[in-house]
């Protein structure tokens, strides 16, 4: 998921965000801009701090629950929580990995997964074409397959 945290400028931003980093076992980073920071943590947790006159926003991508219990104790509750999307080869994997899946219809997989119709028919093309490319991979032939179920 996606979180949104605002504090104000009174806040030690640096001290914190080197608390991250070190729990992370990473560090932080000077963004491009030379004002912003942010860190990166394997395999897909990113966090970006950014700021105007009176406030500092921090955005974190690629969070758990777990995650966003820890960064609340540090920043409080987020301004702005957004459920992502997984990636095509996420959501292969759990589409397989659905209990009775094959007897399962695409409206069902949809509602599973909280799709509408444009973004299942978006998983379905990226799956079926990685399916034609690599033939010898059972994950995306087995979901293409259960994708393209008439």
């Amino acid at each position: 998921m996606k979180l949104i945290f605002k504090t104000t400028k009174d806040f030690p931003i640096m001290s914190k965000l080197e608390e991250i980093a070190q729990k992370y076992q990473t560090t932080v980073h000077l963004d491009d801009d030379d004002i912003s920071h942010f860190i990166l943590i394997p395999p897909k947790l990113q966090l970006k701090q950014n700021e105007d006159e009176k406030h500092y926003t921090i955005t974190v991508w690629g969070a758990t629950n777990d995650d966003l219990a820890y960064f609340t104790t540090i920043f409080g509750e987020p301004i702005q929580t957004i459920k992502e999307l997984p990636s095509p080869l996420e959501f292969a994997k759990e589409l397989v990995q659905l209990p009775n899946v094959r007897e399962k219809t695409l409206e069902e997989i949809m509602a599973i997964f909280e799709l509408d119709e444009r973004r299942l028919n978006q998983y379905k093309k990226i799956i079926t074409i990685q399916a034609q490319r690599k033939k010898d991979d059972e994950l995306f032939q087995l979901a293409s397959e259960l994708l393209n179920k008439q």
